[in-house]
């Protein structure tokens, strides 16, 4: 199962345990911040799902 939710223009996809947030981002910005910008993307965008009531949790296959 995969689900897709859009948290202020970014998209999110789990889908897995091991690989359970990928976070398509398509600014520019975004890029030249690598991996810094995704990890604090991430976490603002579980923190977000978990304030508007969404389970966050990993489902395994």
């Amino acid at each position: 199962m995969r689900s897709t939710r859009s948290i202020d223009g970014f998209d999110m996809q789990w889908h897995n345990k091991t690989n359970f947030t990928m976070i398509r981002l398509d600014s520019a910005s975004a890029v030249i911040a690598g991996s810094y910008f995704l990890n604090i993307e991430q976490t603002f965008a579980q923190l977000e799902l978990h304030k508007v009531g969404v389970s966050v949790q990993p489902v395994s296959n």
